[in-house]
């Protein structure tokens, strides 16, 4: 009745959830009336395609193209304030696309794109590893200034994860190279213009790294865990092992922090900026299940699969109230 490579897969998503949530997913994630943009990671390999970068990208990822606007070495362009300037993680997810792209349509244009971004990240990496945001950027949450020239974390561990990926391609010792110079700033303080956050004896490396009160922006940390974990995997790293262990430890012992009872929350702000309301992940919901799931197929952990699949509900329930007003709009 079922195929062997349906129950293969069957079993491999009851690593991440329950079966009745599994069925939801089917109901769901190919619903025209649903926009919950929900996912199922049920496996993860570090060469593969990255995290949200699916081997059909995410759907919204041809629209965004279309918008953008990029810079003479053919980089995407960022919009802050208005201004057109270049930002690490707009390029990094740019080259990690078109290298998921790559993999799905073994397409030379798309080859072609990640090899440039490869390029550009190796010729525009600082002396100290990073990949520099050349801006002020002020954090309404915490009411602080990141003064210029400043590293983002998430920028850092999603470059470590692709560049790891072009080298296993390509044998490009350049990309390698800069992978273990990217590596640095997830060792330097913020204090001293790393990324590196203790809290509570706990290792954070930080998006968004604020001079004093932390934020703990928690999609961007795990997504540089995420990309510790490729390096490990794909070269054998020690030093990324290391990086990602101490990471993985907190991530385990602080997301219980991160729950909203059927959500998820965007930081911790509201602990570290006292007093302020809660912010609500809304929109990066999925996302941070996504993550979970992702971290789990990495390293299995009651912790991780206990939020992917709270949260998951929570986003289900949502989904239905918005489809059940829709349809009595519908009806008024």
């Amino acid at each position: 009745m079922f195929t062997k490579k349906f129950k293969d897969t069957f079993k491999l998503c009851l690593n991440q959830i329950s079966p009745k949530l599994y069925m939801e997913f089917l109901k769901t994630r190919y619903s025209v009336t649903n926009n919950m943009n929900m996912y199922l990671v049920a496996d993860y390999q570090a060469d593969g395609t990255f995290v949200t970068m699916w081997d059909k990208p995410p759907k919204y990822y041809k629209r965004w193209l279309s918008e953008q606007h990029f810079d003479s070495e053919g980089v995407p362009l960022h919009t802050p304030d208005g201004r057109n300037i270049v930002s690490a993680v707009p390029v990094v997810q740019f080259g990690l696309c078109e290298y998921g792209y790559f993999l799905h349509t073994n397409t030379k244009e798309h080859l072609d794109n990640a090899l440039r971004v490869a390029d550009w990240l190796v010729k525009h990496q600082a002396e100290n590893g990073g990949w520099l945001y050349e801006y002020d950027y002020y954090h309404p949450r915490v009411e602080e200034t990141i003064r210029s020239p400043w590293i983002c974390g998430m920028a850092q561990g999603e470059a470590v994860g692709f560049l790891a990926r072009m080298y296993k391609y390509t044998g490009n010792v350049a990309y390698k190279d800069a992978v273990e110079k990217a590596l640095e700033p997830l060792e330097v303080p913020v204090e001293q213009g790393g990324v590196r956050r203790f809290w509570n004896g706990l290792v954070f490396y930080e998006e968004y790294p604020t001079p004093t009160k932390p934020t703990m922006t928690i999609n961007g940390f795990m997504f540089c865990l995420v990309g510790l974990s490729d390096y490990s995997r794909i070269c054998g790293s020690e030093k990324a092992k290391k990086l990602f262990d101490e990471g993985y430890e907190t991530l385990i012992r602080i997301l219980p922090y991160y729950d909203s009872e059927n959500t998820s929350y965007y930081d911790l702000s509201h602990l570290t900026n006292i007093p302020r309301a809660p912010h609500p992940a809304g929109k990066y919901d999925p996302l941070h299940v996504t993550l979970c799931q992702t971290l789990n197929c990495i390293r299995p952990n009651e912790v991780l699969r206990f939020y992917a699949e709270k949260w998951s509900w929570g986003i289900v329930k949502k989904s239905d109230m918005k489809v059940n007003d829709a349809n009595e709009n519908e009806k008024d």
